[in-house]
C-alpha cells in the first residue's frame, strides 16, 4: 500500500511524465513488485500486473532483478 500511495503522489505531481512501474526503484534496487511479492500482498501484486500496458511491459516488470540480481520469481520462492 505505501508504495502504490507513494507511486500515486509522485504521479499525479508530474502527470505530463508519469512513474513507471519499471523504473521505480528503492534503496535495494527493488520495484514496487518486488516489495508486494515480497510482503505477500497479492491484490497489489496483481495491480501492478495489470497496471502493464503491453504483453512487453508485463515482461519487463516480471524479469527486473533488484541490487541482489533477483527476479520477483526470486523473492516469491523465499516466501515458500
Amino acid at each position: 500500500n505505501m508504495i502504490l500511495k507513494e507511486m500515486k503522489k509522485r504521479a499525479e505531481a508530474t502527470e505530463t511524465n508519469p512513474i513507471s512501474v519499471h523504473t521505480l526503484r528503492d534503496a535495494r534496487g527493488r520495484t514496487p513488485l518486488h516489495v508486494a511479492v515480497a510482503l505477500g500482498a497479492l491484490q497489489c501484486t496483481n495491480a501492478l500486473i495489470r497496471y502493464c500496458k503491453s504483453k512487453d511491459a508485463a515482461r519487463k516488470l516480471l524479469s527486473a532483478t533488484n541490487d541482489s540480481g533477483q527476479t520477483v520469481l526470486h523473492v516469491a520462492m523465499e516466501r515458500v
